[in-house]
Parts: C-alpha cells; sequence; structure tokens
C-alpha cells in the first residue's frame, strides 16, 4: 500500500500509457500501406486484402470487448491490466516475425484484443478510481495520450524514410514492434497503481477498499486528513467505501442476463444510440481515407505527407481541450455543440462533392473517389476533413464515452459499458468494411445519408438527460426510509412502529381472547357455547377501557408514556 501512487492525475496518466500504445498501432498501417517500409516485406495488397487490413484492429477489439467484462468482474482491473500487456507481446512477435500479409492481419487482430480490452477497462476504473470532479480530465488525458500515439508512430515512420537509403525488412519488422516500449512501461505501472476500491469492496475486501479511498481522498483533496478519518470512524468500513459509489446498501454488478431486463434496457438502449451516432458520423473512415481525399484534391506525395502530419498535430492540439473543460460544463450540452458542428460539416461535404467537384476517369486500385477538386475547393475540403477530425477527437469522443458511462446506474455500469463498447466496435468494423465501397458507389450522396444521420443524431443528443452529478441510485439496493433509525434531540433511539403494532394491552387482551375461546371450543365442542360468553364480553370491556386509555396518552410525551402505562396481565384477567 505505501508504494502505491494515489493521485488522480498520476494514476491517469499511468493508465493513458495503454492508450498510447493503442493510438500507436491504430496509426501504423494507415501510414505504411503503399510504401516502401511495407513493400521491403508484403507484397502490394489487394483491394479485399487492404480493407481486411484496416478492419483487423476493429474486428479484434469485438473480442477483447468481450472478454473484458468476465476477467476485470473475477480477478480485478491490475490482473486485467496485466492480460493486456500479455495481449501485446504475442500480437508483436507475430507481427515481428510475420511474412505474409495474412500473418499480419492475425497480427493485428491479436493487437485489437487489447484495444478492445484497453478502451472496455481503461474508462470503468477511471470512472471507480478517480474522484468525481476529475474523471472527465482523466479520461482526456488517455484520449491525448491515444492521439499522441498516432503522431509517434507517424514520426517513427518518416525518420526511418528519411534517413535509411535502402529499407531491409529488419526496418519493416522493427515498425510494427516499437510498441513494446510503451507496453513494459505500462506493466511496470500496473505495480504502482491501486486497485478499484469498488471491486475490493464487490469481494467483500471492506478495509483494503477503504484504505484506498481513503488514501485517494487525501492526496486529491487539501485540509481534509481529519474530516475523512472521523468519517471513516464513524461510518466504518463498509459503508465509508458503500457512499462513495452508490445511494443504496450494496456494491454489487448486476449479470449480464439482468443486464437486458426491464429494469436496465432503458440505460443499454441510449447506451447503444449514442454508440451508433458516434460511428455513423464516418469520421474516423475519412481518417482512414485521408490520403485519397489528399489525392483527390490534386495534392503530391510530400503535400500529402505535410497535410497528414497537420491533421495529427491539430488533433493532439485540441485533444487538451476536453481535458480543460469536460468537467466543468455540463455533458450533454457539449455533445449537442459537437453535433451540431459535425452535421454542419457534413452538409459542406455534400454542397462541396455536389457542386464544386469533378468527375474523373481515372482508375486505382485503392482510390475509392471518382471526384477530383481544384484550388480553393481543395483547401476547403482539406480544412473541412480535419475540423471533422478535431470536433471527433476533442468533444465526439469524449463526452459520448462519458454520458455513456455515467448513463447506467452502479450496479449495471460495468456489464453496460462493456456491452456498449462491443457494440462500437461490431459498428467500427462493418463500417470499415463497407465505407470504401459505399464511398465508390455514391459518392458526394454518401455524404447527403451521413449529413442526415447526424440530424437525427441532432435531435436525439438534445432529448438526452444530463449525467453530470447523477447519483448512483439504484432500485435494488436502496434503504427504505421507513426503516431508518432516526436520532432524536434527547441522543434516545425511537424507531418507527411497524403498522401491525399494538399497544401492550391490545395484544394481551386480544391474546386473552383468543385462549379464552379456543379453551371453550375444545371444552364444549361448539364456537357459540354460552357457557363462556360472558366472561368473553368481559374482557372485550377491558379492551375498550384499554383503548380509551390510549386515546387519552396520546399527545403524552415518550418518557411520561413508558412510566404511567398500564398492562394487563394474565392473573388479572382471570380475577375479572
Amino acid at each position: 500500500m505505501k508504494n502505491k501512487i494515489y493521485n488522480s492525475y498520476a494514476i491517469g496518466v499511468s493508465i493513458s500509457t495503454f492508450c498510447l500504445t493503442c493510438g500507436m498501432e491504430m496509426q501504423t498501417y494507415l501510414t505504411a500501406k503503399s510504401s516502401k517500409l511495407f513493400a521491403a516485406i508484403f507484397t502490394n495488397p489487394s483491394k479485399i486484402e487492404d480493407t481486411i487490413l484496416s478492419t483487423s484492429n476493429p474486428l479484434g477489439a469485438i473480442f477483447g470487448s468481450i472478454i473484458c467484462g468476465q476477467i476485470c468482474h473475477k480477478f480485478g482491473f491490475i490482473r486485467g491490466f496485466q492480460v493486456i500487456c500479455l495481449l501485446w507481446i504475442i500480437g508483436i512477435i507475430i507481427a515481428f516475425f510475420s511474412s505474409t500479409t495474412w500473418l499480419l492481419i492475425i497480427a493485428r487482430v491479436v493487437k485489437g484484443v487489447a484495444i478492445g480490452f484497453t478502451y472496455a477497462s481503461v474508462p470503468i476504473y477511471i470512472y471507480e478510481t478517480i474522484p468525481p470532479n476529475s474523471r472527465g480530465r482523466v479520461l482526456s488525458i488517455g484520449i491525448f495520450c491515444g492521439a499522441s500515439g498516432n503522431l509517434i508512430t507517424f514520426s517513427i515512420y518518416n525518420l526511418i524514410e528519411e534517413f535509411v537509403k535502402e529499407i531491409a525488412p529488419i526496418w519493416t519488422r522493427l515498425y510494427w514492434s516499437f510498441g513494446v516500449v510503451p507496453v513494459v512501461i505500462s506493466f511496470g505501472f500496473t505495480f504502482l497503481i491501486p486497485e478499484s476500491p469498488k471491486w475490493l469492496a464487490t469481494n467483500s475486501k471492506w478495509e483494503t477498499a477503504a484504505d484506498v479511498l481513503q488514501s485517494i481522498q487525501l492526496k486529491n483533496s487539501s485540509g481534509l486528513e481529519s474530516k475523512t478519518k472521523d468519517e471513516r470512524i464513524k461510518l466504518g468500513d463498509k459503508h465509508f467505501v458503500i457512499k462513495e459509489y452508490t445511494s443504496g446498501v450494496c456494491v454489487k454488478s448486476c449479470s449480464l442476463n439482468r443486464l437486458f431486463g426491464k429494469k436496465y434496457i432503458k440505460e443499454l438502449v441510449t447506451a447503444i444510440l449514442i454508440q451508433f451516432f458516434l460511428v455513423f458520423t464516418f469520421i474516423t473512415k475519412l481518417q482512414e481515407s485521408f490520403d485519397c481525399i489528399c489525392n483527390a484534391c490534386q495534392l503530391l506525395t510530400v503535400d500529402t505527407k505535410l497535410a497528414n502530419l497537420f491533421d495529427i498535430s491539430m488533433r493532439i492540439l485540441f485533444a487538451c481541450f476536453p481535458i480543460v473543460v469536460l468537467d466543468i460544463l455540463r455533458r450533454k450540452d457539449i455533445l449537442v455543440f459537437a453535433v451540431i458542428i459535425t452535421t454542419g460539416i457534413m452538409i459542406g461535404f455534400t454542397i462541396l462533392f455536389l457542386f464544386f467537384s469533378y468527375k474523373t476517369s481515372a482508375a486505382r486500385i485503392n482510390w475509392q473517389l471518382q471526384r477530383v477538386f481544384f484550388d480553393q475547393t481543395a483547401s476547403f475540403l482539406l480544412a473541412l476533413t480535419v475540423l471533422a477530425d478535431v470536433i471527433y477527437t476533442s468533444i465526439l469522443l469524449p463526452s459520448c464515452w462519458l454520458l455513456t458511462i455515467e448513463t447506467f446506474s452502479s450496479s449495471s455500469r460495468i456489464q453496460g459499458w462493456v456491452v456498449s463498447t462491443c457494440i462500437f466496435w461490431i459498428l467500427e468494423t462493418i463500417t470499415s468494411l463497407v465505407f470504401p465501397f459505399l464511398l465508390q458507389i455514391l459518392n458526394e450522396w454518401l455524404f447527403l445519408v451521413i449529413s442526415i444521420i447526424c440530424i437525427v443524431g441532432l435531435g436525439f443528443s438534445i432529448k438526452l438527460a444530463e449525467t453530470k452529478g447523477k447519483s448512483g441510485l439504484d432500485s435494488d439496493f436502496v434503504l427504505d426510509s421507513k426503516s431508518i433509525l432516526q436520532l432524536s434531540p434527547t441522543k434516545s433511539i425511537q424507531k418507527e412502529l411497524p403498522r401491525f403494532a399494538q399497544p401492550i394491552e391490545k395484544v394481551q387482551a386480544n391474546r386473552a381472547i383468543s385462549t379464552y375461546r379456543h379453551n371453550t371450543i375444545n371444552r364444549f365442542g361448539s364456537k357459540n357455547a354460552s357457557l363462556g360468553s360472558k366472561r368473553v364480553n368481559e374482557i372485550v370491556q377491558i379492551q375498550g377501557e384499554s383503548e380509551n386509555k390510549e386515546n387519552q396518552t396520546t399527545g403524552a410525551s415518550s418518557e411520561e408514556e413508558e412510566g404511567t402505562s398500564q398492562s394487563y396481565s394474565p392473573a388479572s384477567l382471570e380475577s375479572t
């Protein structure tokens, strides 16, 4: 415990090294395809092979999202992060020794499993470990590191091409293996960061969970040391942890089957629709087709490299934006703002393709666009593409992820996020497969379809409920206000009587009536035995007198009632 780091931002930077590795991997093929570095080992890929290579990371990420929920739920997040490192090592080894395109595809699928595992586990770990006022910033640090990974890969590629005159196969193998450096750093950080307090609590490790939670609170809040310690002593370890995650009395997570039940289905559908509109903006596909757009704008090879460098640099620069504002503004407002701008960008694409482009008959294997642009129109198209990339990375992606996580209640959050990220990668895989063909077939009309989807998404985002500061309320484990013990000003404990409770006079009188009737029935064999009717009437009269006494003492205090209340013993009833 003493060797762990508990500062929120230190934890965020440590975890973000996993996102850095993901960013490096997702840029490797986009940068190296159709280059001498790629051709040093692999033959020029066909159109199908090129599409599968582009889709291999999202395809593996589907399986990574699925296994994440099971491993993290059973073994904890620290063990899950170590599994991610193992997957990266396996994928890097396969890529290093691959000599055919299909072996490279297998390596990228394995790395994709690690990517899916990362993006399914890191946001949940951040949400369960980082204090509420810093969650948006720390999540944005991960997105910033992912964009930085894109730049690192792009820079490594250009350095190899610049300084290595004759590119031997070993340079290609090293290019696919540079990701091992952040993987080793990430593995070292797994021994320094604490386990999720909620996972510890779920496995009944209350003392350790309380220690971690208290240490994080003390490291991220000044002047609250005595208050935090007093609160833990007052509540006890268990309730000290529970109050941080839910307004209920349990921190258990629901099962995957229950997630599709009536209780959680609205949360799940909302999360899936958010992921749907996020993917079907097709901005990530524009990133993948950026070289094709540069070719359509008549850029030379050198100018294309400069345009790529500018795009990635702007992506990193504006990725700092959510670190500053995401925890200040409302999630819904940020999302609506991003969707409005995205809709305007897609309408701009539609107008440019419809009215300011020229058809071309040039046929290239990997060139999906059948339009060309000149002069100012080409510059405007490139500017719109870079702007769409910046809006997606800096605003749309972090706000959608944070809104999705906070949409789920405390008990459904882990499984809900796993399912929604799995849906995200399924949609990413489908769109990566079909987008090149749709762009080649539909051309300008594809952007009109995307614009309509964005307009519908805008209406949906306006209807969303705000999640900032949302309580972890869970109706399965909520405290009943009627059963809570309340402390009176005189420090005496009082509890509200249940609705079936009665004063002692009534209870004893009713018991005597029941006993006497039972005896008369047993003795004479009939409920209407007249021999016992007189005594029963006398006892009922006693019961009526006790009710009168109760009504007379209603306004008296509890202490007076304890001193003056009368009770009837069985002996007194018998003498009567």
